[in-house]
């Protein structure tokens, strides 16, 4: 019997469903969407606040937006939604409804959220001049006031609606601090640089000076006693700390102890007693119990006494925080000790990306200035593993192939480091060597107990026994910065070595013992990057100082593959998808590039990442659409190939 009858009526309906779905904007099935999600690890955290009535909710502003707890810093969620990629220079939450928060950011104004950072809208008309602090007048919240530091004092009765400026008085614009009375809500002191404290009795319609005493200090930091708002405590960068019993009427310095006198934080724990007074500064937290006449350091527990903020506990005595650059501790007993709060999120420069190979949810993170960072779930959460390592300035992390509990990570201080529990623990690894400053690793695929370590300025060693004894092999690249180094997948004799300054490729044939060069075609040979054709492994890729290369002769020539990627451009990571390798991803300083075709053409991959600096990618080996780029600023960044709609249709003669 035909059936030419029943399949022209399978291609005409199947052409009909094609246009219908073409005319709304249904895709058939491939048209992907692609583009890139910020999913940590943050640092660099720079406000710390905590909510008056909740105090297990906390915020923190980082270089990558809000991260909130609900908690009490156990762990964190992203806060971000409406929020502009920019940096916060102010954070206060609304003291009778802590659902209500409002955000400062430095080029993008004030960020308003209702509903407790979950989501944020813009204050079309936010007050100009880089707002340093934001505070809400406690009987009636709809008021804030904004200190700015190029135009004064700015003040809203619209619950930050619409401002207006509020200068009459001040001699000075620059305004660092800011504080209400909390009995007087119209009584106000501001803060300047290099002008002393001016205070207003008006809700900020006048000003006139408050401190005759304190000359022209740099004002950084005021405190009101709550309980006795009439004592004002002034912290100043270089003149320590001065107190006024009056109302600012007159002012005396109480330094004793003090052995910083760049005050950044005061704040008071008047549950404990309303004389508790404690000032973060780069030397650290500094205690008072008697009014500021005496201080003394409680820096017990701090790893780093860097302070650059502090918090109190609205409800538990005793209960502080402190906040660093990239760290948040806790105290439960006034200070006598402190515990670092869990660091899941921080926004680090990203060295490094590394994904398991069994099971592509474990991804690993390294950054240059704080250890190694590991995620179980796909970047959705963080946890910092860097237990045993004493540098934390990674530069590259290998996992072996067949027993991805067995991971390397190479340093640019001390050394190699290995684990042998998928990264909780680690030990060093460098019996051998003659220099600590890695460039590069590398495992061979088919012998995973022989790998290879590129150094600065020492060429390449060899270990035949999983890293436990390293020998040098590359007498002929000696004095060379050595790394990246890849091993051919299906010949361990095949060996290919970049340096990056200025020498260009060595290859070896038998397993290193000989070197030579594999530079012909090469226009650039500053090799920041190499990758090898896990399928055909003849073909090579590498990146230079200048552009992208290909070769497809085991190294023997190179052409320049460049079109799309831009002029002259560096390539400051390479990858290739395992599964399709004619599918190849570049990180350049402009976001992060994609070939189909082996290289011959690129083009931007996402638009989020425009103009971003990639460091480093990876790719799970399973699901080679999800990718992973680690940026120079901004942290991790996951890309999800969500394909629209495909309708398989079946038809019947019927």
């Amino acid at each position: 019997m035909s059936h030419k009858p029943a399949l022209r009526k399978i291609a005409l309906l199947s052409l009909l469903v094609i246009i219908c779905l073409g005319s709304t904007g249904i895709g058939m099935a491939a048209a992907p969407a692609n583009d890139w999600k910020s999913i940590g690890p943050w640092s660099n955290i720079q406000i710390l606040a905590i909510d008056p009535k909740t105090p297990t909710n906390l915020y923190a502003t980082t270089l990558g937006g809000i991260i909130k707890s609900t908690d009490g810093g156990q762990s964190w969620s992203k806060a971000n939604t409406g929020l502009p990629v920019d940096i916060a220079s102010a954070l206060v939450i609304d003291p009778q409804t802590p659902t209500t928060i409002y955000c400062a950011f430095y080029t993008h104004g004030i960020y308003k959220s209702t509903n407790s950072g979950d989501s944020w809208d813009q204050n079309l008309h936010s007050p100009y001049g880089n707002i340093q602090q934001l505070v809400i007048d406690p009987s009636s919240p709809t008021t804030l006031y904004a200190a700015t530091a190029l135009a004064g004092v700015y003040k809203s009765t619209t619950s930050g609606a619409t401002w207006d400026s509020i200068n009459t008085g001040l001699t000075s614009v620059n305004i660092q601090a800011i504080a209400i009375d909390p009995a007087t809500p119209t009584t106000l002191y501001a803060g300047t640089e290099g002008s002393g404290i001016f205070k207003s009795t008006t809700g900020g319609y006048d000003w006139s000076a408050s401190s005759l005493h304190l000359g022209n200090l740099n004002v950084s930091a005021l405190l009101i006693d709550p309980g006795t708002p009439t004592i004002i405590y002034a912290g100043t960068k270089g003149g320590g700390i001065f107190k006024s019993p009056t109302a600012g009427a007159d002012w005396s310095e109480v330094n004793f102890g003090l052995t910083n006198l760049d005050i950044r934080s005061l704040v008071i724990d008047a549950k404990v007693t309303p004389t508790a007074v404690y000032a973060g500064t780069v030397d650290g937290i500094f205690r008072s119990t008697d009014g500021g006449t005496n201080w003394t350091t409680v820096n017990t527990g701090l790893a780093v006494i860097d302070i650059w903020s502090l918090a109190v506990d609205p409800v538990t005595p005793g209960m502080l925080y402190a906040q660093t650059q990239a760290e948040i501790y806790k105290t439960t007993d006034g200070g006598d000790s402190w515990n670092e709060v869990p660091r899941d999120l921080s926004f680090f420069e990203i060295t490094a990306l590394a994904v398991n190979p069994v099971n592509p949810a474990v991804v690993f993170a390294a950054t240059k200035e704080d250890g190694l960072y590991k995620s179980i779930n796909g970047g959705q959460s963080w946890k910092r593993v860097s237990n045993g390592m004493l540098d934390v300035s990674i530069t590259i992390v290998v996992i072996n192939p067949t027993s991805p509990d067995i991971m390397y990570a190479g340093t640019w201080f001390t050394g190699i480091y290995k684990s042998i529990d998928g990264g909780e623990t680690w030990s060093t690894s460098n019996l051998g060597l003659s220099n600590i400053h890695m460039l590069g690793l590398a495992i061979d695929a088919l012998t995973p107990t022989t790998m290879y370590a590129g150094t600065a300025g020492d060429g390449i060693f060899k270990s035949t026994d999983s890293g436990a004894h390293w020998t040098s092999i590359s007498f002929t690249m000696a004095d060379h910065n050595t790394g990246p180094i890849v091993v051919d997948p299906k010949n361990s004799d095949n060996i290919y070595a970049a340096t990056g300054d200025g020498n260009g490729l060595y290859k070896s044939t038998d397993g290193g013992a000989n070197w030579s060069f594999a530079n012909a075609g090469l226009t650039n040979t500053t090799i920041v990057n190499i990758a090898i054709d896990p399928l055909s492994p003849s073909t090579l890729y590498v990146g230079t100082l200048y552009g992208m290369f290909q070769s497809t002769d085991n190294a023997k020539t190179w052409s320049p593959i460049n079109n799309g990627l831009g002029l002259n451009r560096m390539i400051r990571s390479l990858l290739i998808d395992e599964q399709t390798p004619s599918t190849l991803y570049a990180g350049t300083a402009y976001g992060v590039f994609k070939s189909i075709d082996g290289g011959a053409n690129w083009e931007a991959f996402g638009t989020t990442l425009v103009n971003v600096d990639i460091w480093s990618l990876a790719i799970d080996p399973k699901t080679p659409t999800t990718v992973y780029a680690g940026t120079g600023d901004r942290g991790v960044f996951k890309n999800f190939v969500e394909y629209r709609l495909s309708l398989p249709i079946i038809l019947s003669d019927h």
